[in-house]
């Protein structure tokens, strides 16, 4: 790399919109990304809010998978209006 390339990469980062995130990125980590790559200073996330809003849901979805796990394995699924119930035979 040259001077000149390490200046026109530079300009880069500060001036253009970073690209799209794949399609299947989590809302919580797209926004994180985009809230730390944001070019208003005073809008960009720091890292540690960055971390803490994807830290947070990332323990909820985790929690959520469990309880999935834990109640399928005892034979229950969960029903749209009213939580969970065990599987019909």
């Amino acid at each position: 790399m040259t001077p000149g390339d390490d200046l026109t990469l530079t300009m880069k980062i500060v001036k253009d919109a970073p690209n799209e995130l794949p399609k299947d990125t989590p809302a919580d980590v797209a926004c994180a990304v985009l809230g730390l790559l944001n070019k208003d200073q005073q809008k960009r996330l720091r890292p540690a809010e960055a971390y803490e809003m994807t830290h947070v849901s990332s323990i909820a979805r985790l929690s959520r998978l469990a309880q999935m796990v834990k109640a399928r394995a005892h034979g229950l699924h969960r029903h749209p209006s009213d939580g969970w119930r065990f599987a019909r035979l």
